[in-house]
């Protein structure tokens, strides 16, 4: 099991391909001592000449700056081309032409200074209505019962202590959903992927939640019958509350966090 052992960290919540930004955060991170971005979906893997630019781009400035990102999938990313994609024997994805970017599996483990992290990446797109399947939406998006049985069999009945995800979990309160109003349709379909969720978060008990998706920075708690868990949200690319930096360690004495 691969292990990280960078003290200063970025997460970032969905960049939706936008590479200026994606490039400015990538230099916000280095300016301020972070050497790993943890990306939490809608990172950009999209297909086409845009979409290997992007990527190219980033890779670029990674190499440059000296960081890794590792990226916890979304629902509007190319997972046609991301299963192309070999897994190396630490488990992440990762393509030779991008090796600062670092795809992690469902159901992914690892370890940080000590601290089990868990990935499961994926939600449900509330308008894939108006996208061209295998174009621009990807029935691979959601999260499975599978998924969520991999998560099982990698903790061996470990507990987590920083779980990144891309949407959030059934349960938490306050959440985004009480500020969205959405027809019944979609909103059973979003409520059922964040069920899904929430079952693999009642066998992880992590301590620490962080998520995008939702485009706005939220800070709630899920508390189950023996665990509670801090949920943290992060907003979308443009937004300041898009990023936040921490020493990793500091996230577990006292759930602050210091933002750029």
């Amino acid at each position: 099991m691969h292990a990280f052992y960078d003290n200063r960290v970025m997460f970032a919540g969905d960049w939706h391909g936008n590479v200026q930004w994606a490039v400015s955060c990538i230099d916000t991170a280095a300016d301020n001592g972070a050497t790993l971005i943890y990306q939490l979906g809608d990172f950009g893997i999209w297909p086409g000449l845009n979409g290997s630019e992007y990527l190219l781009c980033l890779e670029a400035v990674a190499a440059e700056r000296d960081v890794l990102l590792v990226v916890t999938l979304g629902n509007h990313e190319d997972y046609d081309q991301v299963e192309t994609w070999p897994i190396t024997d630490d488990g992440f994805i990762i393509n030779p032409e991008y090796p600062h970017i670092w795809i992690a599996q469902r159901g992914q483990v690892w370890e940080h200074p000590g601290r089990v992290v868990a990935s499961l990446g994926g939600a449900f797109s509330i308008d894939k209505g108006t996208r061209r399947p295998h174009k621009s939406w990807w029935p691979q998006e959601e999260i499975t019962m599978e998924n969520v049985e991999t998560l099982r069999e990698n903790l061996a009945g470990r507990r987590v202590d920083l779980f990144l995800s891309h949407d959030f979990p059934f349960g938490v309160q306050p959440g985004p959903h009480t500020v969205f109003a959405l027809p019944k349709d979609l909103e059973d379909e979003s409520h059922r992927q964040r069920a899904v969720l929430r079952r693999a978060v009642n066998i992880a008990k992590p301590e620490l939640l962080i998520h995008g998706h939702w485009h706005m920075p939220m800070m709630g708690k899920l508390v189950g019958s023996d665990y509670e868990t801090i949920v943290w949200g992060l907003d979308a690319d443009g937004a300041n509350a898009n990023v936040i930096i921490a020493d990793f360690e500091a996230l577990f004495m006292d759930n602050r966090i210091e933002s750029t």
